[in-house]
């Protein structure tokens, strides 16, 4: 690290006079791509994505959807209202990337 570095308390190495995050107030790291609309967000505190299944039962059986909101909340206000009540589970990215591992018949419901 030079003399011009330091780390955030996420302890990426950023600019001591790089851009601060809105949110939480800690140095972005350079180069970091914001995909939020909310200018100068790191990606601790931008947009979250959720995945939700659905269940045998419902309109997509075997499927899941990705959603995309400022917060998990946000995530889960858009599930409900787009399919109501009727899903199952709520993943992470992560988490959806094991279940895909564990039952490869699933897939993304695009529409």
């Amino acid at each position: 690290m030079n003399p011009t570095e330091t780390v955030n308390k996420y302890g990426e190495p950023v600019e001591l006079h790089g851009p601060v995050c809105s949110v939480c107030s800690q140095r972005i790291p350079a180069g970091f791509k914001n995909y939020s609309s909310e200018p100068n967000v790191c990606k601790h505190c931008g947009p979250v994505t959720k995945c939700f299944t659905f269940g045998f039962s419902h309109a997509y059986p075997n499927g899941f959807v990705r959603i995309s909101a400022a917060t998990e909340a946000e995530c889960r206000e858009e599930m409900v209202r787009r399919y109501g009540r009727q899903w199952a589970f709520e993943y992470s990215e992560e988490q959806i990337a094991d279940q895909l591992k564990r039952f490869p018949w699933m897939f993304e419901v695009t529409e």
